[in-house]
């Protein structure tokens, strides 16, 4: 047993602390705090989401490392999977691990008996028995290449919009139930208007805006969606408004921008992604509306936590709770 920001964890054969799928994906609820070791030895970034594999870094969501096994040792024409010099433990996570990313183990359990320092090691990155003596006392193994700052930053930025792609199809699956739907309407069950062209705020024809316009670039009418940072860490996500203006019916922005907390969006849960983008989306419709205050059910709730958990809710109670995620 181990113990690691106050919890105990019994480790797993290949010694993560807590529950996980077999690629990595966590299973604890709530997630355990990143920072540590988490996933078979790894230690898992909170900055990017992915896991430290000690010679190069691993994306538990896409079930990869983001940088191409460096150890020509580890290819073998036997075994076709090794050739794949992205993919973890020759994509068979349940009888392999890889503790350093360099080198396969055959179901061996952890520690990694492949590198070492001065030893003799397997020269096909299996314990098949093919091994190559290395001289006593010499360095096996490449050196580690630290990432800068900006390279952290892009990976976390890929992450998140490879996990909003997940949430917004769920998403656009979740607005075809006309319970979910009615939560975007104005109280009296119609669908609000653009007060400049008169056009339906139809929730899917925004979303699909926010979305397209977040992954391309230019303008598709009213906002995108951003990662950063929340200084709020209990905050998954604010909805703000862009070129105010003034009608008939009272004030309205022109677009809005939808920003998404990177620190816990990156941990992917995917229905709680979902649901969180959902709740955006309907303070975003609310603030494209000419009018005052709320125009749909989604209560304003940048000062009420009380608010926002109604809001959150609805989401969940009208739209999520029914998808197979």
């Amino acid at each position: 047993m181990v113990q690691q920001s106050g919890i105990t964890f019994i480790e797993d054969r290949l010694g993560s602390n807590g529950k996980y799928f077999p690629y990595g994906e966590e299973r604890n609820y709530p997630a355990l705090p990143n920072d540590q070791v988490k996933f078979a030895t790894y230690t898992r970034d909170s900055a990017t989401g992915l896991d430290y594999a000690d010679q190069r870094y691993y994306s538990s969501v896409l079930g990869r490392f983001v940088t191409s096994d460096p150890y020509r040792g580890s290819m073998d024409l036997v075994r076709p999977g090794s050739l794949d010099r992205y993919a973890y433990s020759w994509s068979d996570p349940v009888n392999n691990n890889d503790p350093t990313g360099l080198c396969i183990i055959d179901g061996v359990e952890y520690p990694d008996p492949c590198f070492t320092t001065g030893a003799t090691a397997p020269s096909d990155g299996g314990d098949t028995g093919n091994n190559t003596d290395i001289p006593t006392g010499s360095s096996f193994g490449p050196t580690v290449v630290a990432y800068t700052t900006d390279q952290l930053a892009e990976m976390a930025q890929n992450k998140a919009f490879n996990l909003l792609t997940k949430a917004f199809e769920y998403a656009l699956e979740a607005l075809q139930n006309p319970d979910c739907l009615a939560l975007f309407k104005s109280p009296g069950g119609s669908y609000l208007k653009d007060p400049t062209t008169g056009a339906t705020l139809d929730p899917v024809t925004v979303l699909k805006s926010l979305y397209r316009e977040t992954e391309w670039g230019g303008n598709f009418g009213y906002g995108f969606i951003s990662f950063l940072p929340l200084n709020n860490f209990a905050l998954s996500g604010t909805t703000s408004g862009t070129g105010l203006s003034m009608s008939l019916q009272g004030p309205y922005y022109s677009g809005v921008i939808i920003t998404m907390n990177i620190s816990t969006w990156n941990w992917g849960y995917t229905s709680e992604d979902t649901t969180t983008l959902l709740h955006e989306l309907g303070h975003a419709i609310s603030d494209l509306a000419a009018g005052f205050g709320a125009q749909n059910s989604f209560a304003n709730d940048a000062l009420f936590d009380s608010a926002s958990e109604k809001n959150t809710h609805n989401v969940q109670d009208k739209c999520t709770k029914q998808l197979n995620f």
